[in-house]
């Protein structure tokens, strides 16, 4: 694990809190993962603890799916974790309003399918704590 993971996840308590910058706690198999906040990597975004969140993997594929069907939902999200990035603590505030941001895109969402037909939000994805 790098260093910047390693300070992200001290910092913020991920491990002693049992839940991601997402309200997620780990599932099976899932590990926590440096996630590019304000530059993305395709971009060249950096590697650095100014741009990163940590998430567990079914999150961040979640936030991904999320951001390639819904830029404003994944706007909304990206705005809350940006926020309790720079409060340096992981806010019960913004956490209820990632889940309701989470709730309002699984209900206008839910019918969904991908291109092979499969659900777009998978059962992990649900997951979460409700704050």
């Amino acid at each position: 694990m790098k260093d910047v993971t390693s300070r992200l996840i001290h910092d913020f308590q991920i491990l002693e809190l049992g839940y991601d910058f997402m309200g997620y706690p780990p599932q099976s198999k899932d590990l926590l993962t440096y996630h590019h906040l304000l530059i993305p990597k395709r971009y060249g975004g950096p590697y650095s603890y100014q741009n990163g969140v940590i998430l567990y993997t079914t999150p961040h594929s979640y936030l991904h799916v999320i951001e390639s069907i819904s830029p404003q939902h994944f706007h909304y999200l990206t705005a809350e974790m940006f926020d309790m990035k720079c409060a340096q603590t992981l806010h019960l505030s913004n956490l209820h309003n990632i889940d309701q941001i989470l709730t309002d895109f699984e209900t206008r969402y839910s019918d969904h399918r991908t291109s092979k037909n499969k659900v777009l939000i998978k059962e992990p994805y649900l997951n979460r704590k409700h704050f």
